[in-house]
């Protein structure tokens, strides 16, 4: 009983955060009206189950290949559209459950895009001339540029800075104290 407690505890603290939350979950009991299912789905958390919108009328599938029943479900907040769920049947997967999937929309899973991409206006890479081509790719003289403009040793602080979700401000911002010398 405890996993419940604190998975719903989890759960809870996501979504006070504003995560969306997708959750696929083999529930060893009825997915619509098991003890776990009724928590999913209580004020605070809200869930909806994704797989029986789309049973025909009355024919509940196991998903389970010895079992009379569906006991593996997919949750998922009303902020994410769902636009399209599949259940293999058992001949389609190795294992002896029924594989879940989803389609959910781009725009709900990751949000709308708040960069403007610019790209920088240059020249095309051309091969005719072979002096230039070969000091082009002189490695040598890529890792010398690395080296003057510190490359690994802002790779290395991006790295250390983003370990944990989400990200420092300073370093998700559109410029960041890693990209200034």
């Amino acid at each position: 009983m405890s996993f419940i407690v604190n998975f719903l505890s989890v759960l809870r603290c996501w979504r006070k955060q504003g995560e969306r939350l997708l959750i696929f979950i083999n529930m060893n009991e009825r997915i619509l009206d098991g003890p776990l299912a009724r928590r999913l789905m209580e004020p605070g958390l809200n869930l909806k189950e994704a797989t029986h919108e789309h049973w025909p009328a009355g024919e509940e599938p196991n998903t389970f290949v010895g079992g009379m029943e569906p006991i593996d479900a997919i949750y998922y907040t009303n902020d994410l559209e769902v636009t399209a769920v599949l259940q293999l049947s058992f001949h389609e997967w190795p294992g002896d459950h029924r594989l879940g999937a989803v389609d959910v929309t781009t725009r709900s899973a990751c949000g709308s895009q708040q960069f403007k991409l610019v790209r920088p206006q240059c020249r095309q890479f051309s091969t005719r001339h072979h002096n230039s081509t070969v000091r082009y790719l002189d490695l040598a003289r890529v890792e010398e540029e690395m080296m003057i403009h510190r490359l690994q040793n802002r790779l290395d602080k991006c790295d250390a800075a983003l370990q944990e979700y989400p990200g420092a401000q300073e370093y998700c911002g559109e410029r960041s104290a890693l990209t200034s010398k």
